[in-house]
């Protein structure tokens, strides 16, 4: 028997360590797949990184079409 599961990516860790806790379970290591570009999401993490840190520029909607 073969079982898929749709584990949110930030849970994945947990969610192993636990299961590995049984003794019946066989944990076969397979590549997530990522559909993005590296480049692309480490843009985007720095991106965040940045807001969270107080680095961006607040910009009044009137002004979005000046």
């Amino acid at each position: 028997m073969e079982l898929t599961l749709d584990i949110k990516e930030e849970r994945i860790n947990f969610f192993l360590e636990l299961i590995k806790q049984f003794d019946f379970v066989n944990i076969k290591n397979k590549e997530i797949e990522k559909p993005y570009n590296p480049e692309f999401v480490a843009k985007i993490e720095k991106s965040t990184e940045d807001f969270k840190a107080g680095r961006y520029k607040k910009i009044a909607t009137a002004d979005l079409w000046k």
